[in-house]
């Protein structure tokens, strides 16, 4: 039968093998995508999403190949009809990735550099196909997918079977049914279990699962900036105000990975927040959850923001509220350029000790799970 090797945080099976071996190291190797997906700020609707697909693409084996592939690394069509696909996500052919692996210098194996190219590739490759019954161009960028939640779950197992994976159109081979199923079932795990403690994220956190406020819904009336627990609501410097928002994001954050303490953040102007702070860790580095404070260069009061997203190329998204102006509004800036708007100096940012629910989230239960697997034949584009 073989046994299951581990590389760079995942487990992979070799050729001719395509689910692995263990049912412990499936789960493992879902819940290191489910993580991975999670800090770059995807929503757990776009995760399920994912997840329900990925079981009838590769069932998370980075190492899997295409049912009819005959040899590993066949490049010719064979009974497949198609040079095949493999990895992951089943990239068809399977150059596509190779290429890419060969001209980077990554291990091919490696389920994070398969990461890797899928967000350096996914715009490309996002289009809609709409032969398995989403019904409509409901997620015209991938980013109108990955960071949205306003449609049921369904939408999310198709929208991804639509617009990225595209697999035959006979419902015999391409498992519709059963994915929509899969994502619910995720849907429900990544939202009610903790992950296994030994699953690190392919940026390096192990178990934050951090959910991102990237609209204003459910802030207006909410207690945690709406009432006198809220310093700055009750001083009478309610939204729209910077410090009002920051601190009640991060009483909101606290309560929902169980924390039942209020936050102790300065109550000062947002350019002091940096140097009145005696609690919590400071960092030049930004973290999910954090304050970035900000000096005004204009000679202002200053500004402060909840880092919501991380990008690899140093860029963050701040969630922000502003005196006087918008009660709710994103922004983005580069960490190394360190100016926000123009004028805003970036200070440092302020440590959220409570930022993931892995700390509160209850243990998984420990039982056994029947996974089928299918891998399908694959409709080459």
């Amino acid at each position: 039968m073989g046994e299951d090797v581990f590389i760079n945080g995942w487990w992979v099976a070799y050729f001719p093998q395509r689910p692995l071996h263990s049912l412990e190291h499936t789960e493992h190797n879902y819940w290191m995508l489910a993580l991975s997906l999670k800090e770059r700020g995807w929503t757990d609707h776009a995760v399920a999403g994912v997840l329900g697909n990925i079981q009838y693409e590769s069932a998370c084996n980075p190492g899997s190949w295409e049912y009819c592939a005959e040899v590993e690394h066949q490049d010719y069509q064979g009974s497949c009809g198609y040079v095949p696909g493999a990895y992951l996500f089943a990239w068809t052919p399977w150059t596509k990735y190779y290429n890419w692996v060969v001209a980077n210098g990554k291990e091919e194996y490696d389920g994070c550099a398969q990461l890797e190219f899928l967000f350096e590739t996914i715009e490309q490759d996002w289009n809609l196909y709409d032969a398995y019954g989403l019904g409509g161009n409901y997620f015209p960028t991938w980013q109108d997918f990955a960071n949205s939640a306003e449609y049921s779950l369904e939408k999310y197992a198709l929208g991804w079977c639509s617009y990225y994976e595209k697999p035959s159109e006979d419902p015999s081979v391409n498992h519709v049914a059963e994915r929509i199923i899969a994502t619910e079932v995720w849907y429900k795990r990544i939202t009610t279990e903790s992950p296994p403690p030994d699953v690190v994220a392919c940026n390096g956190t192990s178990g934050c699962v951090y959910k991102p406020r990237l609209t204003a819904s459910g802030i207006e009336e909410s207690k945690y900036w709406y009432s006198n627990t809220n310093p700055f609501f009750q001083a009478g410097f309610g939204l729209p105000n910077c410090t009002c928002y920051a601190w009640g994001r991060w009483w909101e954050l606290w309560e929902q990975n169980g924390i039942k303490d209020i936050p102790k953040l300065p109550i000062s102007d947002g350019g002091q927040w940096f140097s009145d702070n005696s609690i919590y860790t400071e960092s030049q580095e930004p973290s999910l959850g954090a304050v970035a404070c900000f000096e005004d260069l204009n000679g202002g009061a200053g500004h402060v923001a909840i880092v919501e997203k991380l990008s690899e190329n140093g860029n963050i998204t701040l969630s922000n509220s502003a005196y006087g102006g918008d009660l709710f509004l994103l922004s983005e800036m580069n960490v190394k350029d360190g100016i926000m708007w123009g004028h805003f100096k970036l200070q440092g940012f302020i440590v959220n000790p409570h930022a993931c629910s892995s700390t509160s989230r209850p243990p998984a239960k420990k039982k056994k799970r029947k996974i089928i697997f299918y891998l399908k034949k694959r409709r080459y584009l």
